[in-house]
């Protein structure tokens, strides 16, 4: 069972594609819990993109985690049934499988490595859905030298955007999370839509701005 998969993607929707400067880290974590120091990673999502939000590339990997790790995980009611209905419970507890698991050192080596392949400007803008809140702490504490790649200032956080337009609208802009499994890819692959469709919603409003201004 493979348990690294690294690619370059360029979406049939973006093949117009020229930019392939990396801006942007789209960064989606499962974990045993949500203590950076007690709990380990054990599954990274990434994705790389260009300002305007198209895919440079993909990384995927289920990492080893210790066993207290493990324990704390098969101990939290939540955490268990959500690890167990996404399948990761079964491979990090299963003594055969974890040995087979690449480390979270490893995996930060990759990512690290896959980044510098790719023309990029300074620090990259930490992206995705509570990053600031959860993904940014436990990238400090276990891949210090990927989170030193990352800018201290700016995130793009969709799950705040989200938050702000349903406080506003009461209504969500998109339905597109409903397709979340809790696996890290398909999460922040998601999370990457979201962030296209509030771009979308940006442009728009800048566009009628415009024209009001052009009207007057």
């Amino acid at each position: 069972m493979p348990y690294i998969r690294m690619e370059a993607a360029v979406p049939a929707d973006h093949t117009t594609m020229t930019d392939n400067t990396l801006t942007h880290l789209w960064v989606d974590l499962e974990a045993t819990g949500l203590d950076p120091v007690l709990d380990d990673i054990i599954e990274f999502g990434v994705i790389g993109t260009n300002n305007n939000l198209d895919t440079l590339f993909e990384y995927e990997a289920v990492v080893f985690a210790s066993e207290a790790a493990v324990n704390r995980a098969a101990a939290n009611d939540p955490v268990r049934e959500m690890h167990t209905g996404n399948g990761l419970m079964a491979i990090i507890s299963d003594p055969i499988l974890r040995q087979e698991l690449p480390t979270v050192e490893l995996v930060e080596r990759q990512i690290i490595d896959l980044i510098k392949s790719y023309p990029h400007n300074g620090t990259l803008v930490l992206s995705g859905s509570g990053v600031w809140q959860y993904d940014t702490k436990m990238l400090l504490h276990k891949t210090p030298a990927l989170r030193s790649l990352l800018d201290d200032r700016e995130t793009n956080d969709v799950g705040l955007v989200r938050k702000a337009y349903r406080r506003a609208t009461g209504t969500d802009l998109t339905g597109v999370n409903d397709g979340k499994n809790h696996r890290a890819i398909v999460d922040i692959r998601l999370h990457l839509a979201e962030a296209r469709i509030q771009a979308d919603m940006y442009r728009a409003h800048a566009q009628r701005v415009a024209h009001q201004e052009v009207a007057v």
